[in-house]
């Protein structure tokens, strides 16, 4: 963690100094700011201190490429560019964009080559700092009358799984609105605490870590950069303890996993105690559909769930760094009904939820303790929520209107338009359904909609959750089919969180099973044993499509798993799909040659 602790007098203090420091370089209002780099106290300071200044903050995702990078810079029209070292900085080389006015760097530039061929001065935080030494407080605080709830104060860019990133445009009223009804849903306190390791340009950690904690108070520790490698995140987590903790399905996925491991290597009576603890918990946690259900369940929890708990469960929570987490959430992609269960039988209940950059973060939530599987819970309160065009089974473009949603894309007047109905409802472009009690379940994309060369419209997402649940090996499973006469898929087969080059324990001991000896994800491709494990288990998936043109006819397994690090994930761990079938083409047309 970050070793140094700010109150929020000092974190006031420091955001204004910002502030009074943009005023001094005459950087006008409503003029934006960038700022690129790993979480930290830095990144908050200068986002915040750019709103009191009357400016826009537009986050870059520090994993940006130096071409994405500069598109933010120059669409947004950055006066002043923050980044966090001379890798950040090195991205801006030939960066002609006259409204810079200057590069901060918060870290230390090691190496003074770094700033040849940066066509602005390049000044360190302090140096920056000092230049508003001289602005007083009045001058800041009549620049901070001035704005108004409707002023744009946030671009958020969409990671985008094609093309350059649009630059959502959020307001003051946004953003404060979202985080205040969504906060209060959940009764946020200063007793409260999370962690901060989501990149901060992206929505769901700007509003967590930023707008919710400065309106109702709670702490935030800081993960340091390398917190989503590998095993790192759980270490933080157990040192934090967050009452209140998000994460994208994957990184629950991963929990999963990890504590799978540890069972694999467990003497036969600790997994027999674990899955007996684990069902009793899922079973009193369960909706009752009876009073005389309901009571026996309380009963149970109260005695023997009681002592399972204390015993069993609780020491995992700990191990994880949960055990005083009080909300758990997922969002960014739809939730594997199977590791939602998973978490319930620990007593954790991770609300689903369905959001996006265009609606300032979540449009729907879950309640703590009710709240269905496999759903992303109701809309937020004060928000419209509908379903456009359903069809024989309620199922239609979600379409929004509200607070929440967005003034449109900055710069983008098309797209914008686009983005809108015309009774000025935002199109989500997700495909989803809604139950009789009004909670939302994500059934697909629109944008990810497969047509074959027959004509028919393929949802992928619910082929693909369906193998991943029948193939508790597979992490990830990408089905092709565009212009096509039938249904493909790649499949990535589940490694070792430190090193992915192995297969996780639990893989190996399942493929032992058939009398395999693979160690490898190399190894397990080429395996006919395996080869015929996976083709029953999507066979057994097929068995549940919706159609004959719903059904995978042929896979291929590929040695990597998709990730952000090697291009085929984006920063919020989503597919691009485009970049995956470019990517492997070759093994893509080996299964259409025959």
């Amino acid at each position: 963690f970050d070793q140094i602790s700010y109150t929020w007098e000092q974190y006031g203090q420091q955001a204004k100094a910002f502030a009074k420091s943009l005023i001094a370089m005459k950087v006008k209002p409503q003029t934006a700011v960038a700022i690129q780099g790993s979480n930290s106290s830095h990144w908050l300071f200068a986002n915040i201190g750019t709103i009191l200044a009357g400016g826009i903050s537009a986050g870059v995702y520090p994993t940006n490429n130096p071409e994405t990078s500069k598109h933010a810079v120059v669409n947004s029209g950055a006066a002043i560019v923050v980044v966090e070292d001379e890798k950040q900085l090195a991205k801006y080389v030939n960066c002609y964009s006259t409204p810079i006015k200057c590069f901060v760097v918060w870290n230390k530039v090691q190496d003074e080559r770094f700033q040849e061929g940066i066509k602005a001065p390049v000044l360190s935080w302090d140096e920056f700092m000092q230049k508003g030494e001289n602005i007083s407080d009045e001058k800041l605080r009549s620049r901070m009358s001035k704005q108004h709830t409707d002023h744009v104060c946030s671009l958020i860019y969409t990671s985008g799984t094609t093309g350059l990133p649009k630059a959502a445009a959020l307001t003051h009223d946004n953003l404060t609105w979202t985080a205040s009804r969504a906060g209060e849903k959940f009764g946020l306190s200063d007793r409260d605490n999370g962690i901060s390791y989501l990149p901060l340009s992206h929505i769901a950690a700007q509003q967590i870590d930023c707008i919710a904690a400065i309106l109702f108070g709670y702490k935030i520790d800081i993960a340091p950069p390398t917190a989503l490698k590998g095993n790192n995140l759980k270490q933080h987590i157990t040192q934090a303890r967050p009452t209140c903790f998000l994460a994208v399905p994957r990184v629950w996925e991963k929990f999963k996993e990890g504590i799978e491991e540890k069972l694999a290597d467990a003497p036969w009576h600790k997994k027999m105690l674990f899955d007996i603890a684990t069902r009793i918990t899922s079973w009193t946690k369960s909706s009752s559909s009876s009073s005389l259900e309901s009571f026996v369940k309380s009963v149970v929890d109260c005695t023997i769930g009681a002592l399972f708990n204390k015993v069993i469960i609780t020491p995992v929570k700990a191990a994880l760094g949960l055990d005083a987490c009080r909300i758990a959430a997922s969002g960014a992609a739809p939730l594997d009904p199977k590791v939602a269960q998973f978490f319930t039988g620990l007593n954790i209940h991770i609300i689903d939820l369905f959001g996006s950059s265009e609606c300032s973060g979540p449009a729907t939530l879950g309640d703590v303790d009710d709240h269905p599987i496999g759903s992303c819970g109701k809309a937020l309160a004060g928000t419209d929520l509908i379903i456009a065009e359903p069809d024989e089974n309620g199922e239609g473009e979600i379409r929004l209107s509200g607070r929440h949603v967005f003034h449109g894309y900055w710069g983008n007047e098309s797209a914008t338009r686009e983005s809108f109905d015309d009774n000025n409802y935002f199109r989500t472009g997700d495909i989803g359904k809604l139950d009789g009690s009004g909670n939302l379940y994500i059934t697909g994309r629109l944008k990810e909609l497969l047509k074959t060369s027959g004509g028919e419209n393929i949802p992928p997402v619910r082929i693909e959750q369906k193998i991943q649940q029948e193939l508790s090996i597979v992490s990830q499973a990408v089905v092709i089919g565009n212009n096509k006469n039938y249904l493909t898929c790649l499949l990535t087969l589940k490694t070792e969180q430190d090193n992915p080059e192995m297969l996780a324990q639990s893989v190996v001991a399942e493929l032992a099973k058939l009398g395999s000896h693979a160690k490898t994800p190399q190894e397990a491709s080429q395996d006919p044993l395996v080869q015929e494990y996976l083709k029953k288990g999507i066979e057994r998936a097929n068995r549940q499509a919706d159609s004959q043109a719903q059904q995978v006819q042929k896979f291929k397994v590929i040695a990597d798993e998709f990730s952000v690090a090697n291009g085929l994930m984006t920063a919020t761990l989503k597919l691009r799909r485009a970049e995956i079938v470019k990517r492997y083409n070759t093994l893509i047309e080996e299964m259409y040659s025959s």
